[in-house]
């Protein structure tokens, strides 16, 4: 006992095993929530890096509408994007533990905004600066003519003053009126030259018409200022002075356009680099995101199957270091009860020889088990009319278990019908998905339409400025308006992109038309044939629901008349409580002979006494297999067992002591013993009935 109580219980070490395998499970779910949450934390970031990207595609909506229209109050909505775009990446950081790679990233993103922000910003003062330049010229030129216009209005009325009071005109005021209004039709060549740099970057063009103006207008500053000298009147002097004054304000800025154009160009290409980065690297964040996100997927995959392979091996480890040393001792405690089984073998030879006393007064117990007999056979009739009221009933079974096949078989259509009618209800609704796609696309067609409609509106306003400048300048140069053919030029140019521009969006109309009457077409077409098919569906449904019922009235049927069968067994049992009386009348005479066979079991007690040895011997074995089994703590509980047996057994197995009274007065022993044998008219063998 001392040794075994050392050993561990088998309970503890399955335990052991099944702990294994509970952490090894804990541990599984352990990683899929730390990867969910991983994932959740990836797609969260991705769904803000989203918004930024679609902040950055708005701000450049209105940064490239600024560059048209170069109105300073869109900045303000730029700066409320560059805002936004910033708060975005902040809380980027801010709100996610970021891997080093992905971080590295999105501060590389706040810094090209930054230097996006600082370009268009530089961009933004260049582009102002040359529309400031280009309205101080128009400007310039505009005060210059007006001088000029003065000079000619004046020519003309000293002409018409001298044709009134016939005095004699001096014709050096006609070349000067020529000469000013030659003059001022260099203007438009001026204006061709800005259009052709401003509108259409033809710097080269430029270089050649602006050299050209500035060589007409210098011989035509050198012949006027010589006629003026010679007309010699302060009225023509004073508003030449101011001519000349314009003029130089005119070359001033004439002289910075270029290189105010070329710098807000060096600007633009700075600005485009890094705005190309910074969508560059938006599109790889969000593709690093997306790397990560699978990257930490499979590798706690993998970490899940060596957790799963370390589990197995350990578990297999510990399994066979268990079942090693139990096999050995079961063995051993197997070989020790195969030497007591013989010890009990060899009793039970003795045991049969007093059995074969007992046989000649079974002998004397024939005659009753003669009556016994007779009425078992009546109870053998009663039996078998049971039996042929219960195969009548299995008949009326196995009738209603096919019925009750039938009705499982109609519903289990009824159900496949109603399956298929669910099924027709989704191809309802991923069609209704599918118009909802196209509806995205009609709203992203509407949208360029939006877009096309702002270019057009802004060449417009551009091709009616320069329309009105060259009626204007054409009206009042009259003979001499030549010059404006150039401009006329161009403003046809600009009505032609106006004209595609208007083509392109009746062509985005009608494909819109034409895609949502194809869309409603399509969709009520598809919506009709699923509801039509859904309706065959649910009347294959009912008629298969009517045959169950059928089927169920059937299997009542059948019910009722298994119930009239079980009334004729009922009937049958009572006959059979008549014959269990005769049995009772004949275990009367059986208590006789068993009175002569007690002699003989008391011999039996004595070689009993001796098995009973032997099966405590053999309990003892049983005990240390308990042990080996249960451990230590389960030795006290068997051993409890194992006297309560003895104790049963004592009820039976008579102590040497007693058998004394056995010889002189048995049938007392087994009254006291097993509570006397009833007479043949004992009240208990009354009709049970």
């Amino acid at each position: 006992m001392s040794k075994a109580s050392k050993k561990l219980p088998l309970s503890y070490k399955i335990y052991s095993l099944a702990l294994i395998g509970i952490m090894g499970i804990v541990l599984s779910l352990v990683e899929n929530i730390y990867v969910s949450n991983k994932v959740g934390e990836a797609k969260d970031l991705m769904i803000e890096l989203e918004m930024v990207i679609n902040t950055v595609k708005s701000e450049e909506v209105s940064r490239n509408n600024f560059m048209v229209k170069l109105d300073p109050e869109i900045l303000k909505d730029i700066e409320n994007y560059d805002k936004k775009i910033r708060k975005g990446l902040g809380d980027v950081l801010a709100n996610h533990k970021l891997d080093p790679m992905i971080q590295s990233r999105i501060e590389g993103l706040v810094s090209l905004n930054s230097q996006k922000t600082e370009k268009f910003k530089d961009l933004a003062s260049k582009s102002l600066a040359v529309k400031n330049n280009q309205t101080a010229v128009v400007s310039a030129i505009g005060a210059r003519d007006n001088f000029l216009r003065n000079i000619a209005s004046q020519v003309d009325s000293d002409e018409s003053n001298a044709l009134i009071y016939g005095e004699e005109f001096n014709e050096s005021k006609k070349t000067v009126r020529l000469f000013s209004k030659d003059y001022m039709s260099q203007s438009g060549v001026l204006f061709v030259a800005l259009n052709d740099l401003l509108i259409f970057s033809r710097d080269k063009e430029y270089k050649e018409q602006e050299k050209e103006f500035t060589k007409t207008t210098k011989l035509a500053i050198t012949n006027l200022k010589s006629l003026i000298e010679a007309v010699n009147e302060e009225y023509y002097s004073k508003n030449w002075k101011g001519a000349l004054e314009k003029q130089k304000e005119v070359d001033a800025n004439i002289a910075q356009t270029l290189s105010l154009w070329t710098a807000q160009q060096d600007s633009i290409k700075r600005y485009s680099d890094v705005e190309y980065k910074l969508e560059k690297e938006l599109s790889g964040s969000v593709l690093a995101v997306k790397e990560y996100t699978t990257k930490i997927q499979k590798t706690f995959t993998i970490v899940t199957y060596v957790f799963a392979a370390i589990a197995i091996i350990l578990m297999a480890v510990i399994s066979v270091m268990i079942a090693r040393p139990l096999v050995r001792s079961l063995n051993e405690m197997a070989h020790s009860l195969e030497s007591f089984s013989k010890d009990v073998f060899d009793s039970s030879v003795e045991v049969k020889k007093n059995s074969d006393l007992l046989s000649d007064a079974s002998t004397r117990q024939a005659s009753s088990v003669q009556e016994t007999v007779s009425s078992l056979d009546e109870i053998s009739a009663m039996v078998q009319s049971n039996v042929d009221a219960s195969e009548k009933s299995r008949e009326l079974t196995e009738s209603l278990s096919t019925a009750a096949n039938q009705s499982k078989r109609t519903v289990e259509e009824v159900k496949s019908s109603i399956n298929q009618v669910s099924q027709s209800n989704d191809n309802i609704m991923e069609q209704m998905n599918q118009t909802n796609e196209e509806m995205t696309r009609i709203t992203q067609v509407i949208s360029d339409i939006a877009e096309k409609t702002k270019v057009i509106n802004d060449i417009v306003f551009q091709t009616k400025l320069l329309s009105f400048n060259a009626s204007v300048e054409a009206a009042r140069a009259g003979e001499h308006g030549k010059g404006f053919a150039v401009v006329a030029e161009e403003v046809g140019n600009l009505a032609t992109m106006s004209g595609n521009a208007a083509d392109e969006i009746s062509a985005l109309l009608g494909e819109s038309i034409e895609n949502v009457e194809r869309m409603v077409n399509t969709n009520k077409t598809k919506v009709e044939d699923l509801i039509s098919e859904g309706s065959k569906r649910v009347e294959m449904s009912m008629s298969a629901a009517d045959e169950s019922v059928g089927a169920l009235e059937k299997i009542l049927s059948e019910v009722k008349n298994v119930r009239d069968m079980t009334s004729q067994v009922a009937e049958a049992s009572r006959e059979q409580s008549v014959g269990i009386t005769e049995i009772n009348k004949a275990m009367g005479l059986i208590d006789q002979t068993t009175q002569e066979n007690t002699s003989s079991a008391n011999t039996s007690a004595i070689h009993a006494e001796k098995l009973n040895d032997q099966a405590e011997s053999l309990n003892n074995a049983i005990q240390g297999l308990l042990t080996i089994v249960n451990g230590s703590s389960a030795t006290q509980a068997a051993s409890s067992v194992v006297a309560d047996k003895n104790d049963s057994e004592e009820d039976i197995v008579f102590d040497a002591g007693e058998l004394d009274d056995f010889d002189d007065e048995p049938s007392n022993v087994v009254e006291a013993e097993f509570g006397g044998i009833p007479s043949a008219d004992d009240e208990r063998f009354e009709d049970v009935a």
